[in-house]
């Protein structure tokens, strides 16, 4: 098995030489590529994929299909994959703007560690978005994602420490 493995490693990398040294449009083999390995739960494909969808780079901008590959993502333990749906849910981008998807969404990115969701949950928490408004769990957030290591984490938590 590990054999086979190795060999298709082998082939789509010259393969993929070849095609860069001939000068060809690669978005398509790369889309293979990503499609591939995200099929073989690869939560950073799934979220690359989403990503190209996303911002429409190399092939049509569609947020649904970025909805898809970043649910796949989320699904496989992919943190960026659900803030990435949780920030689709809160600009209603591909599907209609729902506050408590988002906080759901940013919530799951939280509890993986990722800064940027227990960043938006402060905020969610700071404008009573899809939850009722409430300063102190704003302000607890902000903190963690400061703790995360996101600046605007901690500017957020000074600022509100200082204008209570």
């Amino acid at each position: 098995m590990k054999k086979i493995i190795l060999s298709i490693v082998l082939i789509v990398g010259l393969a993929t030489i070849i095609i860069f040294a001939l000068n060809f449009d690669t978005t398509k083999i790369r889309i293979f590529i990503l499609e591939t390995k995200c099929n073989n739960r690869d939560a950073e494909s799934c979220f690359d994929l989403g990503n190209l969808y996303y911002d429409g780079k190399g092939v049509e901008r569609d947020y649904k299909k970025a909805m898809e590959f970043y649910g796949k993502s989320c699904e496989m333990g992919g943190a960026r994959g659900c803030y990435n749906r949780g920030v689709l849910y809160y600009n209603g981008e591909g599907v209609k703007q729902d506050y408590g998807e988002a906080y759901y969404f940013y919530s799951e990115a939280c509890i993986m560690r990722d800064a940027w969701g227990c960043y938006n949950i402060g905020v969610l928490y700071y404008n009573g978005e899809g939850v009722k408004q409430d300063y102190k769990k704003a302000m607890e957030y902000f903190g963690i994602a400061c703790d995360l290591g996101k600046q605007k984490g901690c500017d957020a938590y000074k600022k509100m420490k200082l204008n209570p």
